[in-house]
């Protein structure tokens, strides 16, 4: 089988928007270890970028590595303070390291910067419901599916606002 190819390493005149943009195609075709090198790559060409940041972070969780993710969505957030993705994405990771008070404080922080980020009413409503406080988690999954244009989505949390309406 033959091994993926690592990138060249970056120059000072390297094109990180190009290396960014190949970064994203890997995260999307589910090639995590390949956007995270990448990514880091062109982090050392560009440290200020708050996006790359966020999506090395996705590039990393989706690997199991929560706490190195977190670090990114922290440095995303830090360089842009109202990066209401990366305060989803930063929920998210506290979520899966099993710290749901922190996860409820970006969730919550995420929706006062952006009221329509169906993304984040969707993830805050999971925690909600599995909480228990199938009222809130309601509220948000109706939020979630008037908002979102994702049909596949929306049909999911159909069934799911049955299951709390029972």
């Amino acid at each position: 089988i033959p091994k993926p190819q690592t990138p060249a390493p970056v120059s000072e005149g390297t094109d990180t928007v190009k290396l960014h943009e190949g970064a994203i195609k890997h995260i999307r075709d589910k090639k995590y270890s390949e956007a995270e090198s990448i990514l880091r790559k062109a982090i050392l060409a560009k440290p200020d970028d708050a996006m790359m940041h966020n999506h090395l972070g996705l590039a990393l969780k989706n690997q199991g590595k929560y706490k190195e993710a977190s670090k990114s969505y922290e440095k995303a957030l830090q360089l842009k303070p109202d990066y209401y993705e990366a305060m989803n994405n930063l929920a998210v990771t506290h979520e899966m390291l099993g710290d749901k008070k922190k996860a409820k404080i970006f969730y919550k922080k995420a929706l006062s910067l952006k009221p329509s980020y169906a993304e984040a009413h969707l993830n805050y409503a999971l925690l909600l419901e599995a909480e228990g406080d199938k009222p809130t988690a309601e509220s948000h999954y109706q939020t979630f599916f008037n908002l979102s244009s994702d049909e596949s989505l929306k049909n999911k949390v159909k069934e799911r606002l049955k299951g709390i309406k029972k």
